[in-house]
């Protein structure tokens, strides 16, 4: 059996290890005033939902100092999950579908800000926008879900959020949501080569 080679640290990885303390303190103080998990799960999608609602009035800045805010909490829950012990499944797959949510209403807010400004070409880059977000992910969960190793890709959520929100910060958009049409997309395709890489490597493996 080909060795498998250690996969890369994302920018989430690196961030996690930055923050390490802070995320510590933070979850023992989250524990003793009684906040689970779930809880920040299903609260940072209100707020996702609300900047995604300011963004479409036009409200640039302030929809990007709230999606920084609940973003930011993201990294909350899983550290809140270590430090209470809680183990299962069900933490994480609601995590990831509700950080799917998050980032499609995030991502239809803009667009219903470009069908409001009249840019019907940016609503198409809005869609796929999300279209290639949503592949990062299914990539990866389908190929890992079949004994793929699928962690590769240039542009995976943190850095879709940081171009977005720093683009809305910014007051252009239309660079941030292009941004993320076109590298989102793309990582979606260096995650199908890994697939196929990792196929043709365990089709040549000695019997």
């Amino acid at each position: 059996m080909l060795p498998v080679k250690p996969a890369r640290k994302t920018l989430t990885d690196i961030l996690r290890s930055v923050f390490r303390k802070l995320l510590n303190r933070s979850a023992s103080i989250l524990d003793r005033v009684g906040v689970t998990p779930n809880m920040i799960t299903i609260f940072g999608l209100i707020g996702t939902a609300a900047a995604a609602f300011l963004v479409y009035r036009g409200y640039l800045l302030a929809a990007a100092i709230t999606a920084a805010a609940f973003a930011a909490m993201d990294a909350f829950d899983g550290s809140l999950a270590r430090y209470q012990g809680v183990k299962g499944p069900f933490g994480a797959f609601l995590d990831s579908t509700i950080d799917r949510y998050g980032e499609g209403l995030l991502l239809m807010g803009v667009g219903l800000y470009f069908l409001e400004n009249q840019k019907p070409a940016m609503i198409l880059v809005a869609g796929a926008a999300i279209l290639g977000s949503m592949l990062v992910s299914y990539t990866r969960a389908r190929g890992e879900a079949v004994g793929y190793t699928v962690k590769c890709g240039i542009f995976t959520r943190v850095e879709r959020a940081i171009v977005l929100i720093l683009s809305l910060a910014a007051g252009y958009p239309e660079v941030g949501v292009g941004l993320v049409a076109v590298f989102a997309n793309l990582t979606a395709i260096q995650r199908i080569l890994a697939v196929v890489r990792q196929e043709k490597e365990r089709s040549w493996e000695p019997e």
